[in-house]
């Protein structure tokens, strides 16, 4: 499962938006086509920048990308 662990907004305006986050994934188990079961555990994630367009249907995801150092 993927958990926002922190997010900010970074820029926008009523048309698009970049949200700097960092995602981390909780533990999880892995289950192979044979039934063996392989547990991973959890991890930190990447400070990302998702940057979002509105569109007619709402916020649509356009990009990810490493977020830049400030």
């Amino acid at each position: 499962r993927l958990e926002v662990a922190e997010a900010v907004h970074v820029s926008g305006d009523a048309a698009h938006a970049v949200l700097r986050a960092r995602v981390d994934w909780t533990a999880y188990v892995v289950v192979s086509a044979d039934g063996a079961r392989s547990q991973r555990p959890a991890d930190t994630g990447l400070l990302l920048d998702f940057a979002l367009t509105r569109a007619a249907q709402g916020w649509r995801l356009t990009a990810v990308t490493t977020a830049r150092a400030t």
